[in-house]
């Protein structure tokens, strides 16, 4: 299955010398089996037999390395659950500890298929327990565990939602510290994209309200405010009503002042948001037609044309979503 893998070690050996880690961890000895198949592959060696030594050998440097992952989950989890530091650990070593075994356990929840057993190796209790606590490392290394294991993945996403974990995540985006209410979003638009329970709990739960206030108290996070705009456009292709309770609430009107913003990937972002919903809700539509939103498509793109040739490539995509949304406020077929 697909996964990247970090170890750092279990209570007494968290902070152990990388290179014994990368052993534990699954991680056969790559540079010495490339020595030994190089002597094959540039001819000095001949490939017709391996001897019982090589075979035995080459059978050592995987099995010995493996992991078993679910255990190891098991091991973190573990871990994580404590609350006082082990002997010889300051409070804050212990939380620079378990931020690197949140780092790992990210990594292992990858794979769709440790992701499954996340619940039932402890592992989500311990995470919303963390992502409550007071410290901050650890509150958004929690969020991006819970991102990463719901992620296109159905089956986690109900646990996740039966398990309270979408109420938490809302919970992040009130966050004082601006990183954790970065990661609260991500956590709640994984939770949250192509699975309708949790879109519809997430409307009832006051989540778009949330989101503009997240909006309102992010200024000059731009990650945040990319992420709030890719998630808004999402749920409406995923469900076309939603664009109704999303136009409600003024959120296309918030959007409209980032189509001059300096960050490329944010004038698309709030473009891609915008033709989400002004395809599906005709009401919004109308009002944006007399809004002051033509008149600013049109000075944005009179300064695209007034690019050179290099320029304006790295700006094609932008462009032809000023097209298409033009095409939309003037009421023409597409």
């Amino acid at each position: 299955s697909d996964r990247r893998h970090r170890d750092g070690g279990a209570t007494r050996a968290i902070r152990e010398d990388r290179t014994c880690a990368m052993a534990r961890r699954g991680k056969p000895d790559w540079e010495a089996l490339l020595r030994w198949s190089s002597k094959y592959a540039d001819g000095t060696s001949s490939a017709k037999e391996w001897s019982e030594t090589d075979r035995e050998w080459l059978e050592s440097a995987f099995q010995q390395n493996m992991v078993d992952e679910v255990q190891r989950m098991k091991e973190i989890a573990y871990v994580l659950e404590l609350e006082d530091p082990p002997e010889g650990y300051t409070e804050e070593q212990f939380v620079d500890a378990k931020a690197e075994l949140l780092e790992e356990m990210q990594d292992l929840v990858e794979s769709l298929d440790n992701a499954k057993d996340l619940k039932g190796v402890g592992g989500f209790d311990v995470l919303m327990k963390l992502m409550q606590c007071n410290q901050e490392k650890l509150r958004c290394r929690a969020a991006e565990v819970i991102a990463t294991s719901v992620q296109n993945n159905p089956q986690a996403q109900e646990w996740a939602l039966q398990g309270g974990a979408l109420q938490q995540v809302l919970q992040l985006l009130e966050d004082p510290v601006a990183i954790c209410r970065t990661k609260g979003m991500l956590a709640v638009s994984c939770l949250v994209r192509g699975y309708k329970p949790a879109r519809e709990a997430f409307r009832h739960n006051k989540g778009y309200e949330k989101l503009l206030k997240l909006l309102e108290v992010s200024q000059g996070d731009i990650r945040t405010q990319r992420k709030i705009a890719r998630f808004l456009a999402a749920i409406v292709m995923d469900e076309p009503s939603e664009a109704r309770e999303i136009s409600a609430l003024g959120l296309p009107e918030k959007f409209e002042w980032f189509l001059d913003h300096e960050d490329g990937e944010m004038r698309e972002a709030a473009l891609g948001m915008l033709l989400a919903v002004y395809n599906t809700d005709t009401k919004a539509l109308n009002q944006a037609k007399e809004s002051t939103l033509p008149a600013v498509l049109e000075v944005r793109e009179k300064a695209i044309r007034a690019l050179d040739k290099e320029d304006e490539e790295t700006v094609l995509d932008e462009h032809a979503m000023i097209k298409q949304l033009q095409t939309l406020l003037l009421n023409e077929a597409p």
